[in-house]
């Protein structure tokens, strides 16, 4: 049962009966909803940007292969938080998707809502934004082709793997929560970085000090044909960049500027 805390307080000196606070309980219900949306209800799309805004919950971001539709979500959350706002935009062969939260409960603790989202028609140019606030979000995008990726992260974590290359450049901004970035072994990539009073670690070396600025360069970047570019802001957390190591290759190392 939750109940509207302000509603009791103004009527429990007025009536004292335990009816009158049970009128202002409800019943917290549990509610499961599937949202498609497929690429064939648009003339073409060759392109793809999705923003999540995840205040509390988790979220899995997962890309399918074998599957033709752009956006599958498979939503689970209670009646009074975390019903999924979902809305979309189509111009000039892009398709924009819009995911975020609706709150509406005034007072209790309503199960943490979970969303698992599914990805296909893998060869559209995919592009992110993800807003994750005191929640968490786990991405597996190897199987996409992506073209940039923004994260900003408050309290919660962020974790996600990356196909080969990336078109474009990835921007990660962490306050006080945490994040993990895996990369392939064949990747070379370079990152920019800002840390305040957080942590930056690469292949599981720090490589930043407090209140420190510089850019690391993995040692086969410049002659790899597969490069991801990053830029990475951290407050108080931690964020950390490691390679999807195949037992057969030897850690590659880098350099610091």
């Amino acid at each position: 049962l939750l109940c509207n805390l302000s509603t009791w307080w103004s009527t429990s000196f007025q009536r004292d009966s335990l009816s009158s606070l049970m009128g202002t309980c409800h019943i917290e219900y549990s509610i499961n909803k599937t949202y498609t949306v497929n690429a064939y209800d648009f003339d073409v799309v060759n392109e793809r940007l999705v923003n999540f805004e995840i205040g509390l919950g988790s979220l899995e971001v997962t890309g399918d292969p074998t599957s033709t539709d752009v956006f599958v979500v498979d939503s689970h959350y209670s009646d009074s938080w975390g019903e999924p706002i979902i809305t979309q935009e189509y111009s000039n062969q892009r398709l924009s998707i819009f995911f975020s939260q609706k709150d509406n409960h005034s007072f209790g603790f309503p199960q943490s809502p979970d969303y698992h989202v599914d990805l296909g028609a893998t060869d559209i140019q995919s592009s992110f934004i993800f807003d994750v606030g005191a929640g968490s979000a786990t991405v597996d995008v190897e199987s996409l082709t992506i073209d940039t990726i923004t994260a900003k992260v408050g309290l919660g974590s962020f974790e996600i793997n990356l196909p080969r290359s990336i078109r474009g450049s990835i921007a990660l901004d962490v306050g006080l929560g945490s994040a993990k970035i895996s990369i392939p072994d064949t990747s070379g990539f370079k990152v920019k970085y800002s840390v305040g009073a957080g942590q930056l670690a690469i292949d599981g070396n720090d490589v930043a000090t407090i209140g420190s600025d510089g850019v690391y360069t993995s040692n086969d970047y410049d002659g790899s044909t597969s490069t991801i570019d990053f830029t990475i802001d951290v407050g108080l957390g931690s964020v950390s960049v490691e390679r999807m190591v195949n037992s057969e290759n030897d850690f590659k190392g880098g350099e610091l500027q």
